[in-house]
């Protein structure tokens, strides 16, 4: 586990005047609600991990916290510095494969990933991976999104599933957080 944007906020370690209104009314609402333990373990959560051959970010390894990797250009700046073959992200919430290529025109080229979709590692081959969202997918499947690491096979696997928008989105509703964070799930954004 890698500490994001929201975990900083929801325990005080940052302020929410950056977040949104509704995203600072859902961090300001967690923060009431984690014990001191729990809050204990996401201050000493790091902000980039390193595993194997893997680096682990939130955002992207220039601003591990806020950086969104959507561009072609963040995505160049992340590979710069991720000194592993793979990295995992997250921030954006958007299952995405960057693969770094020298001979085009970018310098890296982005995929968006479909459910069932495997990605072949291989080590002479830098990428970075966004498995999506469990909470939260924001490419118009509200279906959880999430990825499978096969080891002994060196793939990668993104899966998506059905779980209880509504009753989500009714317990949502009963601890009063924001309108917007509770429709959005029905539409995946």
């Amino acid at each position: 586990m890698v500490a994001g944007n929201h975990e900083r906020a929801a325990t005080g370690a940052i302020g929410t005047e950056d977040f949104n209104s509704d995203a600072a009314a859902a961090a300001e609402w967690t923060k009431t609600r984690i014990s001191t333990e729990e809050k204990e373990f996401l201050d000493a959560l790091a902000e980039v991990e390193h595993q194997d051959s893997f680096t682990l970010v939130h955002g992207t390894l220039r601003w591990p916290i806020w950086e969104y990797l959507y561009s072609p250009e963040a995505a160049l700046g992340h590979l710069a510095l991720q000194e592993t073959p793979f990295g995992l992200v997250g921030h954006t919430h958007v299952p995405m494969l960057v693969v770094e290529d020298r001979t085009s025109f970018d310098g890296c080229q982005l995929f968006r990933l479909a459910d069932g979709e495997r990605v072949d590692l291989d080590p002479n081959m830098r990428i970075v991976l966004n498995p999506g969202s469990v909470g939260q997918p924001r490419d118009g499947d509200p279906r959880a999104s999430y990825a499978v690491y096969d080891s002994e096979g060196m793939t990668i696997t993104l899966h998506r599933v059905e779980y209880a928008i509504e009753a989500t989105q009714k317990l949502m509703a009963e601890e009063g957080l924001p309108r917007w964070l509770i429709e959005r799930l029905s539409n995946g954004r």
